[in-house]
């Protein structure tokens, strides 16, 4: 989804349908500023335009100069992998999702974008090692099992499920992917087992019965 791309940084111009004024403006501002987080600012925002204008290559060229400037703007790494992904340049996009991690190895979102692409790449023996080096949070470990539920790796996922469940109680999340896991599995009364238990933690989740019925 292209808004998931420089969604949270609107610009007013390109807002109005006025990229190209915005680009001239901006570009106008480069050569006004020797401030880095000013120019990193510029950059992202020019990163926005280009993206606006279909000017993927364009869009990546900003961001890295943006990064130049602010190393700080870890995100941006993240921004380029998306759009890197788009322009098929997959070994690339790994590699900005790898520098994600490197720094923050418990960006979900990056684990995420990172597995998905080597899900799709059909890149088996790399596929959920990333989570491997990364602290274990309930949050990644959830991420992982549900990344293997979608794989249809279903044993694989009812064993992360219930690790999951052991060590940190009813979660409404892994109680369902369990359930999920056991129903594609066929083990049926094992299925309605674990959506009692979830009727009984979570009374309102009337979304589980019908996965299950």
């Amino acid at each position: 989804d292209d808004r998931a791309v420089f969604g949270t940084r609107p610009l007013p111009l390109v807002a109005a349908g006025q990229p190209a004024g915005a680009k001239i403006a901006l570009t106008r501002a480069l050569s006004q500023t020797r401030d880095g987080r000013l120019l990193a600012d510029l950059h992202e925002s020019l990163a926005a335009v280009e993206h606006a204008q279909g000017n993927e290559p364009g869009a990546v060229d900003h961001l890295a100069q943006a990064q130049t400037f602010d190393p700080a703007r870890i995100g941006l790494e993240r921004d380029r992998g998306q759009l890197l992904e788009k322009l098929g340049r997959y070994d690339d996009a790994k590699k900005a999702y790898q520098r994600v991690l490197d720094r923050d190895p418990a960006n979900a979102v990056a684990h995420r974008a990172l597995n998905d692409l080597h899900y799709r790449l059909g890149e088996e023996a790399v596929f959920l090692r990333s989570y491997s080096a990364a602290p274990q949070t309930r949050e990644l470990v959830l991420d992982r099992a549900q990344m293997l539920l979608g794989a249809e790796k279903l044993e694989e996922a009812v064993a992360a499920f219930q690790t999951l469940l052991a060590g940190s109680g009813d979660d409404k999340r892994a109680l369902a992917g369990l359930g999920i896991s056991l129903m594609k599995l066929g083990r049926l009364p094992e299925a309605a087992s674990v959506l009692e238990r979830t009727l009984q933690s979570y009374p309102d989740s009337a979304d589980l019965y019908k996965r299950y019925s």
